[in-house]
């Protein structure tokens, strides 16, 4: 896959999840990345976002998402799509249990880098959800 728009680079890392490819994944970052692993946990380190991204790919999940659109000005992108996570449940899950499912709306910011590839620089999978109504 390629990087050559910000929804190419959503679709490369989305593929490199799924095979379960790390390096691939991480590949899609910028180096100063910033990953909202959960609402109110914002990763700023490299090996942090490998870290979690990593914790991720040892539930063997299955990610899908759907481009909402893009606005794009200049080398910067701003990305919204929606998108499902499905895992095999945990070994000691309730057994009615077969699969974890998890879903959202995201909210990515990408720029394009002088090489013509697009990474991502804010990776937001919980879009608004990470905003406290009471602030």
């Amino acid at each position: 896959m390629s990087q050559h728009s910000p929804s190419a680079t959503v679709r490369t890392f989305v593929a490199a999840m799924n095979r379960g490819d790390l390096d691939a994944a991480l590949d899609c970052y910028a180096p100063d990345a910033v990953f909202v692993a959960e609402p109110g946990q914002t990763l700023r380190d490299r090996s942090a976002i490998r870290e979690a991204l990593d914790g991720m790919l040892a539930m063997q999940p299955t990610l899908v998402t759907a481009t909402a659109c893009v606005f794009e000005i200049g080398d910067t992108a701003l990305y919204h799509g929606a998108w499902t996570m499905t895992a095999p449940a945990p070994e000691d899950a309730d057994i009615h249990m077969k699969t974890v499912r998890m879903e959202g709306r995201s909210s990515d910011v990408l720029r394009r880098f002088p090489d013509g590839k697009w990474m991502i620089v804010v990776d937001n999978p919980w879009g608004t959800a990470v905003i406290d109504p009471a602030a």
